[in-house]
């Protein structure tokens, strides 16, 4: 029985469920939810699962345990293409609002704190999303070593985009290795990669 965070798979049906609303979803964006759970964001991605096309997790939900889980829920995503990991809504990036008023307003940390996801997250990730195409990761300072991304399991052959912005910790090497082993990719794009992180994360 899958698990999301503390929360026990399934959880209780929710209005519009019964009537197969959510099962229509093409898209899920969690952007800057700062109260959202991971038994919330399982609870969509598996009742989507047959029409899911994109899916955005904020930091807060990017973690290794929804996608084990989602993996233990042994389901098929085929029109499955898109995953941003690590989102943050456009608002909160190119906002002018202090960092004062984001204190006031919950919104500061959303903007902070990194994705904690490891390199097991995202080999799962592949197990999971086995025709991902666009595969882009935003600030997860916990990923080292992409050439371990790729199993028996997980071979990402299908994936034709790749961007990586803010994951400091990635080896070079590593991702020279990973890449090398991608039969279908056509475009690479790495921002603020391969250098030491800012001090405020080295203290997380």
């Amino acid at each position: 029985m899958p698990r999301f965070g503390a929360a026990v798979w399934p959880p209780p049906s929710i209005p519009g469920e019964e009537a197969g609303g959510f099962r229509n979803l093409h898209t899920i964006v969690f952007g800057a939810c700062k109260n959202a759970l991971e038994v919330d964001l399982g609870y969509l991605i598996i009742t989507a699962a047959r029409r899911l096309h994109e899916l955005r997790i904020q930091p807060s939900l990017t973690k290794d345990g929804v996608f084990s889980a989602l993996k233990m829920a042994e389901l098929e995503f085929p029109q499955f293409e898109t995953l941003h990991l690590g989102y943050v809504d456009e608002f909160l990036l190119q906002c002018k609002m202090s960092h004062s008023e984001l204190v006031k307003y919950g919104l500061a940390d959303v903007i902070e704190n990194p994705g904690i996801i490891t390199d097991i997250g995202i080999k799962v990730v592949n197990e999971v999303f086995t025709n991902i195409k666009y595969l882009l990761i935003y600030n997860c300072p916990h990923l080292h070593n992409p050439h371990h991304w790729i199993t028996d399991q997980s071979r990402w052959s299908r994936l034709v985009d790749l961007t990586l912005v803010r994951c400091h910790a990635i080896k070079l090497e590593s991702f020279s290795q990973f890449i090398e082993s991608l039969p279908s990719l056509e475009f690479i794009c790495l921002d603020q990669m391969f250098r030491e992180p800012p001090k405020s994360q080295l203290c997380r």
